[in-house]
């Protein structure tokens, strides 16, 4: 029993000194990142998935579409910077122990060429200087959310440094089609579906 009235009196002693400690090393808040992921990604037309070409992990390996096998080379991670209403497309199959480098999605050289292929190269975390930075929404001052994973839902990816969308190639629906930028026209194979 004195064991008991001692607790209770020392519990509320060691509460204030834990939520002391918190307030006193608490850090200014950072940008608030966000993540989905993994996560596979099919075009709504060809219903074949975002590919990374053989899972090549170096710069230039081009992105394609290919049958969703649910391959690391298949796998995304959407990391979403609030501050900069930006996201990124990490590849999967780049986020194994085995690479130093984490691979994005990329629009190469800040292109605004229509038909520019998409590749992979070594992820830049400053979304607002580089040419990894995507969008659901044409307006980049509006905070953009990520993608909900569901089949019910269809995203367009909008490129921060073109404004082109994320699309195959002449709306072809064979395995090996390269992923490339058009100007967005709401075509179906602009359109992307997100799945666990």
């Amino acid at each position: 029993m004195k064991l008991r009235a001692k607790l209770a009196l020392l519990l509320p002693a060691i509460a204030a000194l834990v939520i002391a400690g918190t307030v006193a090393t608490a850090q200014p808040a950072a940008a608030i990142v966000t993540q989905v992921g993994p996560v596979q990604v099919a075009n709504y037309n060809s219903g074949l998935c975002l590919d990374v070409f053989q899972a090549g992990t170096s710069d230039g390996t081009p992105i394609q579409q290919w049958n969703c096998n649910r391959t690391p080379a298949q796998q995304w991670y959407f990391i979403y910077q609030q501050t900069g209403h930006f996201f990124q497309m990490i590849a999967g199959n780049t986020i194994l122990p085995s690479t130093n480098d984490r691979g994005c999605l990329t629009i190469p050289n800040f292109s605004r060429a229509v038909g520019e292929d998409a590749v992979l190269s070594h992820c830049f975390f400053d979304f607002a200087v580089s040419d990894q930075g995507f969008s659901l929404i044409p307006d980049f001052t509006v905070t953009s959310p990520l993608p909900t994973p569901g089949g019910q839902f269809r995203y367009r990816f909008i490129n921060w440094g073109s404004g082109m969308c994320l699309e195959v190639d002449g709306g072809s629906t064979t395995r090996g089609a390269r992923v490339q930028q058009a100007p967005c026209n709401g075509s179906f194979q602009q359109y992307w579906i997100v799945t666990t």
